[in-house]
Order: C-alpha cells, then sequence, then structure tokens
C-alpha cells in the first residue's frame, strides 16, 4: 500500500470513529457535552505509584487529588487538605482534610486513606520508582527497606487530620505533594501488600472526572465525577483521543470533532501566518531545556577543553532562530524560565568557531570524530543537521545516528552516544529538579544524568542545597551549582520551548497550565 493510501486510510478510520462515539453507543456521548481533546500518545499506567511520564500526569490530573495541588503557574493550591500549618523549624506540616469529601466510589476520605497512598508508594513490594516525592519523611527509608510497614512520621490524630515530620527542613515539600505520585486513592483499594494491576483498568479518585472507557490505543472517554468535592466540570464527558499523526490531529480539528489539539513544529508557521488560525492558538512557556548531551565518561569527550571547544562551535541563537522559529527562550544554562532562580545566564562559551578550532588543536582533537544520536522526527532531524555542519566547520568529522525513543535511551543509559540531543523538562518547578537529577553523579544513568557527568565540587554544591533549609540560602547554592556546570559544559544549551495549541472558538475556560497535571478541564465551557 501506498503511502497516500495508508495516510487517507488512517484518516478514514478516525472519521468514522468519531462519527461513532458521535452518534452510537460508548455511552451515549453527546459531542454538545463532551470536550474532545486530542494528545500523541495514552498513558501506560493510571495507579500512581507508578506514573512518570507526560501523559500519565495529565491523566492523572483527572482523575486523583493530591493533599495540595498546582494552580495554572507553579504556585500550590488546596486540594484534599482544604488548610495546613508549617512549624517555625520547617519540619512538620498539618494538614486539616476537607469534611465529607468522598471517593468516586463513595467512600469518604480519611486521614487512613492518606496513611495508605504515602506507605505503599515507599514500600519495597510495591516497587514504585518515585520513592523520592516522599523519601524524606521521617521513617521513610525504614519503610523503604523493608524492616516495618509503619511510617512513623505520618500520623493522624483524627479522621480528618495528617501531620507529618520531615528529617529536615525542605522548602519544596508542598511541591512534592502537589505530584501525581503523592495523590490520594482509598485505602487497599490498589492491593494491601504487592500492587493490584486492576487498579490501572478501574482507578478510583476524587478528581473532577472518572474513567469510563479505556480503548488502547485510541482513547480515554471520562464522565464528570458526581462525587468531586469542588466545582465540577460542566460538561459530561472528557475524551482524550491518542492520535500520533500531526496531519490527521490538523484535520479532524479543523473538521470540529477536536476541541483541543497541540500544534507541532511543522504546522506552526502555517497555522501562525494564518490570521483565522493564529486567533485559536494559545501557549505556554514550559519548563523545558532542549540541550545537546555530551558524554562526558567518553574519551576525548572527558576533557573539559574539548566540551567546551564543542560549545563555542555551535550557534545556539541560529538554531532558535531558524529552526526552533524562535518559540520560546534562548538557553544559557540548563535552569528554565519561570521558577525561582532563573537568571537567564548568557552562553557560557559563545558562538566562536576560531576559538573552537584553536582549543580542539590544543587538545589534540583537531579532527575529532564524533557520533550525534538523535531522535527521529522533523525538528531534531533539522537540528541534528545543523549541528553537524557547525561542528565539521570546526574541523570535527561528524556521523548522524538516527534512533527511535527506545534505542536513543539504551545508548545514552550505556554511554554509548558521543553527542546526542535531548530534552530536560521539570517534574515540579523548582530549581533543585533543573540541577539535581541531571548533574548529581549519583543520577548516573537512569535517574537524569544522562551525560554521565561527573565533578565532585558540582556534587558537594548541589548535595549542600539540597539539605539547605532556608530557600533564599539554597537558591543561591543552586546558581552556583549552575555556573559550575556551566563551565563545565555537559550540555550545550539550546533553547527553553514554548508549546502551542489550537482551542475551537466555542470552548472558553482554559488556558494550558504549567504543570502537566494541574489542566483538569472542569472548568471548561463548551
Amino acid at each position: 500500500m501506498n503511502t497516500c493510501s495508508r495516510i487517507g486510510l488512517k484518516i478514514l478510520c478516525v472519521v468514522i470513529a468519531l462519527t461513532l462515539i458521535a452518534c452510537t453507543g460508548e455511552g451515549d456521548i453527546k459531542q454538545i457535552s463532551t470536550l474532545n481533546y486530542a494528545q500523541m500518545d495514552e498513558p501506560k499506567r493510571l495507579d500512581p505509584a507508578f506514573v512518570k511520564d507526560l501523559y500519565e500526569g495529565i491523566v492523572s490530573g483527572f482523575l486523583y487529588d493530591g493533599l495540595v495541588g498546582f494552580g495554572s503557574g507553579s504556585d500550590v493550591h488546596p486540594g484534599l487538605a482544604e488548610t495546613w500549618e508549617i512549624t517555625p523549624d520547617g519540619r512538620t506540616y498539618t494538614f486539616h482534610l476537607r469534611p465529607h469529601t468522598k471517593f468516586s466510589n463513595g467512600k469518604p476520605v480519611t486521614s487512613k486513606d492518606v496513611r495508605y497512598s504515602f506507605t505503599r508508594i515507599l514500600r519495597p513490594e510495591t516497587n514504585s520508582q518515585r520513592k523520592w516525592v516522599l523519601d524524606r519523611i521521617v521513617g521513610a527509608q525504614q519503610v523503604m527497606d523493608g524492616t516495618t510497614t509503619t511510617l512513623t512520621g505520618l500520623v493522624s490524630p483524627d479522621a480528618h487530620t495528617v501531620r507529618i515530620t520531615l528529617e529536615s527542613p525542605y522548602p519544596p515539600f508542598l511541591l512534592m505533594l502537589a505530584m501525581p505520585n503523592a495523590v490520594i486513592i482509598p485505602e487497599g483499594a490498589a492491593g494491601t501488600d504487592a500492587p493490584d494491576s486492576a487498579f490501572d483498568r478501574r482507578p478510583i479518585g476524587t478528581g473532577p472526572w472518572l474513567l469510563h472507557t479505556w480503548l488502547h490505543d485510541q482513547r480515554l472517554i471520562f464522565k464528570r465525577n458526581p462525587n468531586f468535592w469542588g466545582e465540577g466540570p460542566s460538561l459530561e464527558h472528557l475524551v482524550y483521543h491518542i492520535q500520533t499523526e500531526d496531519s490527521v490531529r490538523y484535520r479532524q480539528f479543523e473538521a470540529g470533532n477536536f476541541d483541543i489539539i497541540q500544534v507541532g513544529f511543522q504546522a506552526h508557521k502555517a497555522w501562525q501566518n494564518d490570521p483565522a488560525k493564529a486567533r485559536l492558538t494559545t501557549s505556554i512557556q514550559e519548563l523545558r531545556t532542549d540541550y545537546i548531551g555530551i558524554m562526558s565518561s567518553k574519551k576525548p569527550l572527558d576533557d573539559v577543553r574539548v566540551r567546551r571547544a564543542l560549545s563555542h562551535a555551535i550557534d545556539n541563537e541560529l538554531i532558535f532562530r531558524d529552526i526552533q522559529k524562535g518559540r520560546g527562550v534562548v538557553a544559557g544554562g540548563p535552569v528554565p524560565p519561570g521558577i525561582a532562580g532563573y537568571a537567564a545566564p548568557p552562553p557560557a562559551f559563545p558562538y566562536d568557531p576560531k576559538k573552537a578550532r584553536e582549543i580542539l588543536k590544543q587538545a589534540g582533537q583537531a579532527s575529532i570524530e564524533l557520533d550525534l544520536y538523535y531522535r527521529e522526527e522533523p525538528l531534531n532531524g533539522e537540528i541534528a543537521q545543523a549541528v553537524k555542519a557547525m561542528l565539521e566547520a570546526v574541523g570535527a568529522r561528524v556521523t548522524l545516528v538516527p534512533r527511535d525513543q527506545a534505542a536513543l535511551r539504551q545508548a545514552i543509559h550505556e554511554g554509548v552516544a558521543d553527542l546526542f540531543l535531548a530534552s530536560w523538562t521539570l517534574d515540579y518547578p523548582d530549581i533543585e529538579n533543573a540541577l539535581y537529577p541531571p548533574f548529581h553523579s549519583v543520577n548516573i544513568p537512569r535517574q537524569g544524568n544522562q551525560t554521565h557527568f561527573r565533578n565532585t565540587e558540582v556534587d558537594d554544591v548541589l548535595a549542600s542545597a539540597r539539605v539547605e533549609g532556608n530557600n533564599d540560602k539554597r537558591i543561591v547554592l543552586y546558581q552556583k551549582a549552575e555556573n559550575l556546570v556551566r563551565m563545565q559544559s555537559p550540555w550545550i544549551p539550546l533553547f527553553h520551548r514554548k508549546v502551542y495549541y489550537a482551542v475551537q472558538p466555542n470552548v472558553t475556560g482554559w488556558n494550558p497550565a504549567l504543570i502537566y497535571n494541574a489542566d483538569r478541564f472542569n472548568e471548561v465551557i463548551k
């Protein structure tokens, strides 16, 4: 079958599927009371203990609540906890749960549910990779070690009070509690010892929506949760469509079948140049940094002189202007705009091909051979071609190595790639998350430090910042760490991306949130 026939068949299938949703069954969904939201992929898991990617985080926001939650920016709002107090030493948090709150199955929410939800994340039987969200609570280490199932730092004086004590002051703790892994589910609902996989298919939460139908690789259909404690959705249904084909998403939006879509790289210019389409777009500056990773454990890339020379060879302003089309902000460091501590630094080693050649010659690498790995997609392909040309202009010989996401990840984890195109998106809006995972050596290679970068001074400053209880002082320490990292050049920062969405004119009450699990669509009117 030729390419045109395959694309035509995909579009026909989508049209038929949308027609079936609108007209025949699947909950008798009426389009006038349904929001059709399209994304490029679906969640793999819905159990909060295992939520870790963007799509899982988005859906988590539909289904669940934590004690607190993110607002539209980096601010923290009340969630299941109506109020809370923090002791002057910054170690103890007392949360007061909303009275009369119920889960989607009608069960009342109590402090026992909080204890269960937090303890199961930490227990070794659960095998969650997100223990770090809660591991600062007193007694967490003993639970993680399997020596006890009692989290001593979490006590519940009564059914609607939860008191949490930390090992030491940690200013971002409320941000941790707003993450998808710290949401509250009913006691025992996901298993008492080992996780119950059935919970992924029938999740129970307190969010504005509840899962009605999940057709894998097609869509997830959510119904309004009648037990939601807050202002419930005005719409009856939310349909999360999975559509990997950009052209299909755009056609379905133009046909009125999708209400909200992301406008990708290839279509962005055409949409912005069309006044009618441009009026339908909105954007958000992501907490994300796109960069060229330099495998700092490999010779000769373990020589800081070589890494600095490669940094001098790259014109990131040209890449941002001509390829990224100005969507966002040029990056001078790993910390993105939108969080405390962002300083908008200039490049540590600005574009200077002459200096790049001189340094490479001094380091004995005048004709260095490099493999550049990248994920096969249009934007990365264009950036890779530009980077190859810039590096070869200073004497390097570069081989481009396109890979799918799994193969790229493997090459990075195993330290095979010399250079690679990647991005780092914050899990929570704090400068710690921009620096500690990708640059502390303890996180090599699977916990964020993809360049296998090791530097004792950077490790020491990051470790000091993590235990500093004064927020102003910790930000200063993190800024110091960022400057040290910039001088060591394990990354060549490119840009901080802005993402664009198209919204139908009859849809109001929605603007994209800074943090992915804060887009809940409960205020949308159609």
